[in-house]
């Protein structure tokens, strides 16, 4: 059997699709590893209320407080509540002492 170019291409095109779909779907709620340690559990819970948690190494510790900074402005135009007392340092001081 002999394939047409533009049939190979539409072919590859639709197997890469079917292998990113279902890389997609067996990530999908499967935590980020993140290291464990002291602010993990509320980084996971604050954080991953709206999306997944990116490793600490992401970022440097310096390029953290920020990120941390911006996230709390969209959570606030999300209408989430804002950090309790001692959530944002908690966080910070997690992401700090893993970031790269």
């Amino acid at each position: 059997m002999k394939f047409s170019e533009r049939k190979i291409k539409r072919i590859s095109l639709g197997l890469f699709g079917t292998l990113m779909l279902t890389g997609l779907v067996a990530c999908a709620g499967a935590p980020t590893p993140v290291p464990d340690g002291e602010g993990v559990d509320l980084y996971r819970a604050r954080c991953g209320a709206c999306h997944s948690v990116p490793h600490p190494a992401r970022h440097t510790k310096e390029q953290w407080p920020p990120v941390l900074t911006l996230m709390e402005r969209r959570m606030a135009e999300a209408g989430m509540p804002p950090f309790v007392e001692g959530e944002r340092a908690r966080i910070l001081g997690y992401l700090e002492r893993h970031g790269r």
